[in-house]
């Protein structure tokens, strides 16, 4: 065969086995772009699927607490609520599905409980304000406050005076700035006084003493006893100490 020939032929078939794999690579190329723009795709689809979940989640409890606010309290069952102990502290509350409990490493306040609507709130001025405040500083901004005191004289420094001992609605009706006094009972225990009491703001704040410890239950968004949720009755009714 002629010498000719024979390199033309090696030439066009190495110009073919080039070309070949040239364009088997780019095919191959374009197969894993597709694959990872699927890829991509589905993530980004499960992370939307995630948070329309969280949104539905968020907006099926808001629309569960106004069907329960719709309710009279006595009404409301509490039952199937879930329920926060503290056995340290002696006392236990019931919260409804979907509140937030925040727990703190002190005794004032022990506990923190939160509605979804409140929660959102302060996840947006955290944000807002790239700041992360774990208890006052988020301005009372939680539902309800717990906090605990080993004894009367721990949160009020008159408890004792000239060796007499005062009685905790005179305490309250004298040592701290407060308006409206009302005496009630919560599951038989006649101990609880409520009170309007100023500081940073006003909030409708219950106190009780029970085993010579004072517990102090506050409600962070409520300036006055009239608005008071009928959630926030039910969470309050729901209190209870371990003996």
């Amino acid at each position: 065969m002629n010498k000719k020939i024979i390199i033309t032929i090696s030439i066009i078939f190495g110009l073919t086995v080039i070309v070949g794999g040239f364009l088997i690579l780019q095919k191959t190329r374009k197969q894993e772009v597709v694959k990872n723009e699927q890829k991509i795709e589905v993530v980004e689809n499960d992370e939307n699927e995630s948070k329309q979940d969280i949104e539905n989640q968020e907006e099926d409890n808001q629309n569960n607490q106004e069907k329960v606010e719709e309710l009279k309290v006595e009404d409301i069952d509490t039952s199937n609520w879930k329920e926060y102990c503290n056995q340290e502290y002696g006392f236990c509350v019931k919260y409804p599905e979907g509140w937030k409990v925040k727990k703190f490493n002190n005794n004032d306040p022990v506990v923190a409980i939160n509605s979804p609507r409140n929660e959102q709130l302060l996840q947006e001025i955290k944000k807002k304000n790239q700041e992360k405040p774990d208890t006052y500083g988020e301005g009372y901004m939680r539902d309800v406050y717990i906090s605990y005191y080993e004894k009367v004289t721990d949160y009020f420094d008159g408890a004792e005076k000239n060796n007499q001992k005062y009685t905790l609605k005179y305490l309250i009706s004298n040592e701290i700035d407060t308006k409206f006094l009302n005496q009630f009972c919560v599951n038989n225990d006649c101990d609880f006084y409520s009170c309007i009491q100023y500081g940073f703001g006003a909030y409708y704040v219950v106190f009780i003493k029970h085993n010579y410890h004072l517990y102090r239950i506050m409600f962070g968004n409520v300036e006055s006893e009239d608005k008071l949720s009928n959630i926030h009755k039910a969470i309050l009714k729901s209190f209870r100490f371990i003996d």
